[in-house]
């Protein structure tokens, strides 16, 4: 009977070591198979997560390449829109019969640029954009005051001091705008 509980004494012992041996290795398994599954999660979250930074760095850079390209697009319309006026005003005294050509230039472009301005305002702040519909208006007025467009012949003598005006305002009133479209610009480069 000694021997029995001797063996039964051995067999517990080494079936609990066998276990144990067992349990140890399933614990390490399970662990190491846990491990995989959550490296493998986490690359994938990674992944995941540098698509969404590369797609939102891409929607931003092309929203910088926009408004980049709206500035410049209202910037050299404005530059276009001075000269053209400047030579509507400078011209106005010729009876050449070109001044109805040369207002309708001015004013096409004119509207051109405030319905620029609309279209593209969401890529400026609104200051810049009061500036540049600004210059439009004062040009108008100028316009206006001179009867530039209406057919009407103008005397160099009496229009002379308000040509002189005209210009003065035609060269002045645009330099803000432009400024300010500069700097917008140059910010937006990352220059500034």
């Amino acid at each position: 009977m000694a021997d029995l509980f001797k063996l039964l004494g051995l067999l517990t012992t080494g079936g609990l070591i066998v276990l144990g041996a067992v349990v140890f290795l399933a614990k390490h398994i399970i662990q190491r198979w846990i491990d995989r599954a959550f490296n493998v999660k986490e690359k994938e979250i990674d992944h995941q997560n540098k698509l969404l930074e590369h797609r939102a760095q891409v929607t931003f850079s092309s929203l910088h390449v926009s408004r980049a390209e709206a500035i410049r697009l209202i910037y050299h319309r404005l530059l276009d829109f001075k000269q053209a006026a400047l030579l509507c005003v400078n011209k106005a005294i010729l009876d050449d019969g070109q001044g109805g050509e040369r207002f309708t230039t001015a004013y096409d472009l004119g509207v051109d640029i405030h319905n620029l301005v609309e279209r593209e305002a969401i890529y400026l702040d609104q200051e810049t954009c009061d500036l540049v519909l600004k210059v439009v208006h004062e040009y108008d007025q100028v316009f206006m005051s001179m009867q530039i467009g209406a057919g009407i012949p103008v005397a160099e003598e009496y229009y002379h001091p308000k040509l002189e005006r005209s210009r003065e305002i035609i060269m002045k009133a645009a330099l803000p705008a432009l400024n300010k479209l500069q700097d917008q610009f140059r910010r937006t480069l990352g220059v500034a």
